[in-house]
């Protein structure tokens, strides 16, 4: 018999033979075995026990010759090999041939049965196979199995009950208590260079209750060091952002905080800013702590809830323009003291609350660009700038509403600039004692500055007033006084700064004596000194004036002396400053001309045109006895009814003060 395989086949072979080594094997006719080789080329090598071998590969022709017994394998290339059985080496060739298709019937027919199973059985069971191994490899493949049935797995009982607890176990030994504490570890420490935690564990080992050696373990939890520059413009928006910059100590580029919404700004290892930093909308920021020292572009704080600056408060250089503005809770710049280096300008405004700019001192010796004070409505002192010598720009100082004196500014000598000073309603004195260069001087709109002031400024100096419009005019005599014999500007009272707390109208009955004996007291409420030369008493009676007066404290060269008050202190004014002529009392000034009315008392303190105190009508000055303001009264400046005033004596009264 002979048979021919195609080389297709024949490689199919070679594969199945690799594939399936154990069924590549036949006894050779000297009852040994064949065995097949892999080349790793693509071919395949049969080899038997005598030597003889034949290579199969593609392209390769092979045939069995012979029909039993002794037979061959001959292939194209001359390679031959005999076994013992032709048919059983044609059983081995189809065997390898077929195995791919086998392997797949087989897995096939194991899918099939066991589906069966999960359809027969849905609780599981056994699938048991009955044939015949024909091979005797203990094992049953699809052509061996003559039947199969299934056992299925019964249906899943109901839980029995839930048996009894057990018998407790006996209780453990007491563990040995472990007490730990946390310390805080300050930036710079040798064990945490960026500061942390310091984490003590004690273990009383013996419980003798104290801490032996070795009983204590001693961990530190350290902050991480800074990351480092962040290079490029940043912008936060919110939290989240705020947390994208946390331990970057460096921005290259600008930072702007652009956060309605955002309550607390806290970044304390940012040390750096190369380009501007602008916090243009913090309408709800309320805490604020950077480690910020130095921005080399513009500082801009606008619009944010703060109450103070002391989140800069290791800022010492600004290259260029700080501007603070339009903050509604701000009362005070604190934090700015470290500040010593301003590049530009320096602007200032629209603070509504702003009552202290006193952190600046350490900036204002010489400014090279503007300067702005302006719109802070309870902003009362300059106070910070007083060390301010030279303003390279503009200087301005406008709409500051309780700007009573410019005398922080006595150091200024120079202004490159436009000097504009106006609209600051309550300013009375300017007080730039030192000023001597000042090319374009805007003086205008501050109505109860004196305009001969304004002219005194201009006339030994080298400032030019381009405008001096809108300022005080309504003085009989330009307010100065003489100091030791030096004139100088009066700081004159406003309305509401001065209060009268007691007034002797009626010293002992007796006419003879009462135009030596009378005197009054005033109280200065104000925040500054105040002169008061040339107020007029009006003795008024029913409303219209029946007497009126000065305080005048005596004429030198034409000139009143000063009479100063301090803020906070008492002054008495008297017909007479000789205490031996007035019942013992020591007026600081005269008012010679005095004439108090016996009886119904009322009176009113007046300034030029201004009404500085009203004191109403009083009540009756009794024989010998003053009138004196409650102290509560005086301590919420109510002294305009009878009810507010009380009965005293010369004596009783001074003690007090």
């Amino acid at each position: 018999m002979r048979r021919i395989y195609s080389p297709f086949v024949l490689l199919a072979l070679c594969v199945g033979l690799v594939a399936c080594p154990s069924q590549t094997t036949k006894k050779n006719s000297s009852g040994k075995s064949c065995s097949v080789s892999d080349n790793l080329n693509g071919s395949y090598t049969l080899t038997c026990p005598d030597g003889s071998s034949v290579t199969i590969a593609d392209g390769t022709s092979c045939s069995v010759d012979g029909d039993d017994g002794i037979n061959s394998i001959t292939c194209s290339d001359g390679s031959s090999v005999s076994v013992t059985n032709g048919e059983d080496a044609l059983d081995l060739l189809v065997r390898l041939v077929n195995q791919d298709k086998l392997d797949e019937e087989d897995s096939a027919w194991q899918a099939l049965v066991t589906e069966e199973l999960s359809t027969a059985c849905p609780d599981g069971g056994t699938i048991l196979f009955v044939g015949v191994d024909k091979n005797s490899d203990e094992q049953l493949s699809p052509d061996e199995v003559v039947d199969y049935d299934l056992i299925c797995n019964g249906a899943q009982g109901e839980d029995g009950a839930q048996g009894q607890d057990g018998v407790d176990g006996a209780d453990g030994d007491d563990g040995i208590s472990v007490v730990v504490t946390n310390e805080s570890v300050p930036v710079g420490d040798t064990n945490c260079s960026e500061g942390g935690i310091k984490v003590t564990a004690w273990q009383d080992n013996n419980a003798n209750d104290e801490r032996d050696e070795g009983e204590e373990a001693v961990t530190y939890v350290c902050n991480g060091e800074p990351w480092g520059m962040l290079a490029g413009d940043f912008v936060i928006e919110d939290a989240v952002d705020v947390s994208l910059l946390d331990r970057f100590n460096q921005i290259n580029g600008n930072l702007t905080v652009n956060a309605p919404g955002l309550t607390s700004l806290v970044l304390p290892d940012l040390n750096t800013v190369t380009g501007d930093f602008n916090i243009e909308d913090g309408s709800a920021l309320t805490t604020l702590d950077l480690g910020l020292r130095e921005v080399d572009g513009d500082l801009k704080i606008n619009n944010t809830a703060l109450t103070n600056l002391s989140g800069f408060g290791s800022l010492t250089s600004v290259g260029g323009t700080l501007t603070i503005s339009n903050n509604t809770a701000l009362v005070s710049l604190d934090g700015l003291e470290s500040l010593t280096s301003l590049g530009d300008d320096l602007d200032i405004s629209g603070n509504a609350v702003l009552t202290d700019i006193s952190a600046l001192s350490g900036v204002s010796a010489s400014l090279s660009g503007d300067v702005t004070i302006s719109a802070n409505a309870a902003l009362a002192s300059l106070n910070g700038l007083e060390g301010m010598t030279s303003v390279g720009g503009n200087l301005t100082i406008s709409n500051n509403a309780k700007v009573r004196t410019l005398s922080d500014l006595s150091n200024l000598a120079s202004v490159t600039g436009t000097l504009t000073i106006s609209s600051n309603v309550t300013l009375t004195l300017l007080g730039l004692a030192s000023l001597v260069t000042a090319s374009n001087a805007q003086i205008t709109s501050n109505t109860e500055l004196p305009l001969c002031f304004v002219d005194d400024l201009a006339e030994p100096t080298g400032v030019s007033i381009a405008d001096d419009s809108g300022n005080y005019t309504a003085y009989a005599e330009c307010p100065k006084c003489d100091d030791d014999g030096t004139t100088r500007q009066m700081m004159v009272a406003l309305p509401g700064e001065l209060l009268i707390t007691e007034a002797f109208a009626d010293p002992d009955g007796l006419a003879s004596v009462e135009g030596v004996k009378e005197w009054f007291e005033i109280k200065n409420i104000g925040a500054y000194p105040l002169d008061l030369n040339r107020l007029v008493v009006m003795h008024t009676n029913d409303g219209a004036t029946e007497q009126e007066f000065s305080i005048d404290n005596g004429v030198s060269g034409g000139v009143f002396d000063c009479v100063r008050v301090e803020s906070g202190a008492y002054a008495v004014i008297g017909v007479s400053t000789d205490p031996s002529v007035n019942g013992g009392i020591n007026p600081v000034a005269t008012a010679p001309d005095m004439t108090l009315r016996n009886g119904e008392l009322a009176m009113e303190l007046q300034r030029d045109n201004h009404i500085i105190d009203d004191l109403g009508v009083v009540g009756n000055s009794a024989e010998g006895s003053s009138l004196a303001l409650g102290p509560l009264k005086e301590q919420s400046s109510q002294n305009n009814s009878a009810e507010d005033f009380c009965a005293g004596t010369d004596e009783t009264v001074f003690e007090e003060k």
